[in-house]
């Protein structure tokens, strides 16, 4: 039996023109999609993921990413080690730019 997952992401960024370097206003991201197949309420509930739709959000980002690293790789973009440390230097300039504390808020992504 095939399950598939769908999460969406949308980061938005405050950019002036001239400038090359954009700062970061928000990122709004959730699970938007479920296989028919799938009780939703296992993995949200109220709008927002339970344990397992935590699970499965970091999931289907983690594909994403290695998905995007082998994509650049096979059509010479960057190679797949570039991929990695670049992902690995944006995950830590994120959290040191903008560090975790208090809570995250989902938000309904369905339009994003």
């Amino acid at each position: 039996m095939q399950v598939t997952f769908e999460a969406k992401c949308q980061l938005t960024l405050n950019h002036n023109k001239g400038e090359n370097k954009s700062s970061h206003v928000s990122t709004d991201f959730n699970l938007c999609g479920f296989s028919e197949n799938l009780d939703e309420r296992m993995y949200m509930s109220d709008g927002v993921p339970t344990e397992a739709g935590v699970k499965v959000l970091i999931e289907v980002f983690t594909q994403g990413l290695v998905g995007a690293i082998t994509y650049a790789a096979q059509k010479g973009v960057m190679g797949v080690d570039e991929g990695v440390r670049h992902v690995t230097e944006m995950i830590k300039s994120c959290i040191s730019e903008n560090p975790i504390s208090g809570e995250s808020e989902f938000k309904n992504t369905n339009h994003v």
